[in-house]
């Protein structure tokens, strides 16, 4: 039977302890901690319920009021009345002591009322804010004349003038003619300062924490917090502190009413979780103290010489050998790690000598493998240059021959300098002397564009990568086309790598050859041995590319035939790695 430790035991009782403290935790989370967030939560529907109810209950009785004022006889006679002196008198003796005594009891601050003219008939209250301006009395008139009313239902809306928000409640005036024709002759329209509702919402604005918002669909009117008041919505919304957040529409799509709690308060259980962690840190310390004590005397001092040892090993070689501890189990292991470090020593002197050799072998390889694709690339490039010499002197064309002779002398110092990776540009630059070079040689057929991208100014890539491909293109794809041949060379600077593409609408490429170029340019990795320095540029790009920055990068060829109707194409495209020049 295996036999428990005293280190063992300390430990059993550290982790028990611990998860009876998280399960007292946990119970207390449970069963008290949200009970007080369902109070909260309560508190935030009871309050959005009673406020709600209350605002609609406002916008009820103005509505009532509105319904019934438009269908007060002694109105609908005023508003359907074209003599304007007659309407005068009947505003001032029959209309204004009914209207002043509605507005008075029902907190209305102001009343209006338009004819069948289109006149209108301002009653004000004794409002604290005092009477509209011109502008906002005409902005007001212009927006109730656009509300769209119909003869049973009054109408709601917010309304902003003067910088004050208001609510708004309209109720078109209606007769029926003796033939049953309903026309509309008039509007009643009752106004009243948003402000003057705060008294609703500071019914609960300080009840444990909650926060009521009065906004229409932009800004927040106003709020249990005055210092909201007037903002914009969107800001509220992303500026506030976290919280447990209700809404609910007074009125749909004009006034809407937001109540919230910080969740802080509805969720106190995150403090209580950090107080619980905390104490179960604290017990769990101090039982391991007390642990650690015990076990010091048996085991840290006699492994801290063997630790020593090994660092020691570790910082200078494995010719050292650890010192024994006097405690006789752990020198049993002392004597059995020297024997371990004797065979090591001898085995790692062995294998440090192979490996030197086999790294020694590839760097060889690999310079020798490079060498020969540039020196191949450098003497096909310089063989086709003097052939269109030798063609523009053949035909007699010498003065193109001048031009076409100071090209080659501007390309052979490009060629033959020491430098194996240049600036992107430098490239770009080689391949337009190169081109003006063939463009003399065929006639001036070619049409060379250019797209890229001028960040490609600060990064490198091999010498004479790009010059192949358009070769290529000129020879194969575009001579035997004659006129309208075109050429593009695009590049462009992508998160992870460099793309360069030589786009010609030549002939293109043969199905069946198409397919085993592609074959052959998969299998053109940068551990292929070269067959001398045979092979064509297309092979010797990839494996160059592949040599010196590894399979992830190279040449992708894609190309169609030309066919009866259609034009043919190539496009090869290389992927460089992102290297910057220095």
């Amino acid at each position: 039977m295996k036999r428990i430790t005293v280190q063992q035991w300390l430990l059993y009782i550290v982790l028990g302890l611990s998860v009876v403290l998280l399960l007292g935790q946990l119970l207390f989370q449970n069963f008290f901690v949200d009970y007080i967030s369902d109070i909260h939560r309560s508190n935030v529907e009871v309050a959005i319920d009673r406020t709600m109810s209350d605002l609609q209950g406002i916008v009820y009785e103005m509505n009532h009021t509105v319904s019934s004022l438009a269908a007060n006889p002694l109105i609908v006679e005023y508003a359907d009345t074209f003599d304007a002196r007659l309407r005068f008198y009947m505003a001032f003796n029959q209309v204004r002591p009914v209207v002043l005594s509605t507005i008075n009891n029902m907190n209305i601050d102001y009343l209006m009322i338009s004819d069948i003219t289109g006149t209108w008939y301002t009653f004000n209250s004794e409002s604290p804010f005092g009477s509209f301006s011109t502008t906002a009395w005409r902005h007001a008139t212009y927006t109730i004349s656009a509300m769209p009313m119909t003869p049973m239902h009054a109408v709601n809306t917010i309304m902003i003038l003067d910088g004050r928000a208001y609510l708004c409640s309209v109720h078109p005036v209606f007769v029926i003619s003796p033939i049953g024709y309903v026309q509309q002759v008039g509007v009643v329209a009752a106004i009243t300062g948003i402000l003057s509702l705060r008294y609703v919402i500071d019914n609960f604005g300080a009840l444990y924490g909650i926060s009521i918002y009065l906004h229409d669909t932009e800004n927040i009117l106003i709020s249990s917090l005055p210092e909201w008041d007037g903002l914009c919505l969107d800001y509220f919304l992303t500026n506030t502190e976290p919280a447990y957040m209700r809404s609910g529409a007074i009125i749909p799509e004009a006034l809407e009413i937001i109540v919230s709690i910080s969740e802080s308060d509805m969720f106190p259980q995150r403090t209580t979780i950090v107080a619980s962690l905390i104490m179960v840190a604290a017990f769990s310390l101090l039982l391991l103290l007390i642990m650690g004590m015990f076990i010091n005397r048996y085991i840290i001092k006699p492994f801290s010489s063997v630790i020593a040892g090994t660092r020691e090993l570790g910082e200078r070689n494995l010719s050292l050998r650890l010192s024994p501890t006097g405690v006789t189990h752990i020198d049993e292991l002392v004597q059995s790690i020297n024997m371990m470090l004797g065979r090591l020593e001898e085995y790692g002197r062995r294998v440090f000598t192979t490996q030197q050799h086999l790294y020694e072998m590839e760097i060889n390889q690999r310079e020798t493998q490079l060498y020969l694709l540039r020196n191949q690339i450098n003497r096909h490039f310089l063989y086709n240059s003097l052939i269109s010499v030798k063609t523009l002197a053949s035909s007699g064309e010498y003065e193109k021959v001048g031009e076409i002779t100071d090209g080659i002398g501007y390309l052979l110092r490009y060629v033959t300098s020491e430098r194996t990776e240049v600036n992107i540009f430098d490239e770009m630059e080689i391949i337009h002397q190169y081109v003006s070079i063939q463009n003399i040689r065929f006639g001036n057929s070619i049409v060379f564009e250019t797209d890229v991208d001028d960040r490609l100014c600060e990064y490198k890539t091999l010498k004479l990568l790009v010059q192949p491909l358009v070769e290529n293109a000129l020879i194969h794809g575009l001579e035997p086309l004659g006129k309208g041949s075109i050429l593009v060379i695009r590049g462009f600077l992508h998160p992870d790598h460099i793309k360069i593409e030589v786009r010609d609408n030549g002939t293109g490429i043969p199905p069946e050859r198409l397919v085993s170029l592609i074959r052959d340019l998969q299998d053109a990795d940068a551990t292929a041995v070269l067959d001398g320095v045979t092979g064509i540029a297309l092979l010797n790009i990839q494996k160059r590319i592949r040599i010196a920055y590894g399979n992830e990068y190279g040449l992708t060829i894609e190309s169609q035939i030309a066919a009866p109707g259609q034009a043919g194409w190539t496009q090869a495209s290389l992927k460089l790695p992102i290297l910057p020049h220095v």
